[in-house]
């Protein structure tokens, strides 16, 4: 059974409109499912109601934020379609969400006089004052602020990566066949990512450049968004070593998901060490393969 019919395109716009307005990262979820069993007329259409819908309704940064998850969409799955490998689709999507963000932040200052710094040091101090901190703990504001590109860059990779996942699981639970892509990402190419070697130069320098004295000061804030980004791939690198693990040794579904909530909760950081360490050790070639396994 596929996905057809203006009901269940609607339907699957207003859940993305809803998860723009509550989750956000996860917002692309509806509109890929859209994209891959009802086709691009389908997603296009409904995506063209619901902006409109939006515009009219809601505020600017809503607006904004539901044109960035069609246009992950849409970049997303095309380069899919195209047999693209996986690293370079999420690359290329990345530049033209950065490029998207870069555009419509230049628009809003020059017609609205929009300070995206006054804007983010509002929304920080709005956000600290809803936490429970410790007494006597204190939270660099300013150093938050300057690192807000890179938080930007981990929330697109994090939604990208979280939505590419969940979407086959949602199609098989319902039924449906992505028959309206020409190619389609498999549970291996997950398994087997790995970042380039030489990768591990940029990783070393971003992180002496952002725990050692360095100047000008404006470099030591470019490194440590850099780092952030470093980190989280090869956070996502130790977790495909992880999951590969889990699948070559069959364990199941329950158990995964235990671990996952730890992986994410509390081990994040020795997961990130697994993967860069995974340059020099080789986890999953030092692993039986099970050509049978399914993640």
């Amino acid at each position: 059974m596929n996905l057809k019919g203006v009901a269940s395109a609607l339907t699957l716009t207003a859940i993305a409109v809803s998860l723009t307005l509550t989750t956000v990262v996860f917002a692309p979820l509806p509109l890929m499912l859209l994209r891959r069993n009802g086709g691009r007329t389908s997603f296009v259409v409904g995506s063209i109601l619901a902006s409109a819908a939006l515009i009219w309704f809601a505020t600017p940064m809503v607006v904004g934020a539901f044109l960035g998850a069609v246009i992950l969409t849409f970049v997303l799955t095309e380069s899919e379609s195209q047999n693209l490998g996986y690293t370079s689709s999420v690359f290329v999507t990345l530049l033209v969400l950065v490029g998207f963000a870069a555009i419509a932040t230049g628009y809003a200052i020059e017609h609205y006089g929009f300070d995206p710094v006054i804007f983010a040091r509002n929304q920080l101090t709005l956000a600290l004052t809803q936490m429970n901190l410790p007494t006597g703990v204190t939270v660099d504001k300013e150093g938050l602020i300057k690192q807000l590109p890179s938080a930007l860059i981990i929330l697109i990779v994090l939604s990208i990566w979280a939505n590419s996942i969940i979407v086959p699981k949602m199609e098989k639970l319902f039924g449906w066949a992505p028959i309206y892509l020409n190619h389609t990402f498999v549970s291996g190419e997950f398994r087997s990512w790995k970042l380039p070697d030489s990768f591990v130069w940029l990783a070393l320098l971003s992180a002496a450049g952002t725990f050692l004295p360095i100047e000008p000061e404006w470099t030591h804030w470019v490194c440590a968004n850099l780092f952030n980004v470093v980190v989280m791939l090869y956070f996502f690198q130790g977790l495909a070593v992880v999951v590969d693990f889990f699948a070559v040794k069959k364990i199941s579904a329950l158990w995964r998901m235990v671990a996952y909530i730890f992986i994410f909760s509390q081990l994040f950081l020795m997961v990130a060490f697994l993967g860069f360490a995974d340059l020099w050790v080789g986890f999953r070639n030092r692993t039986k393969t099970d050509k049978s396994a399914v993640v």
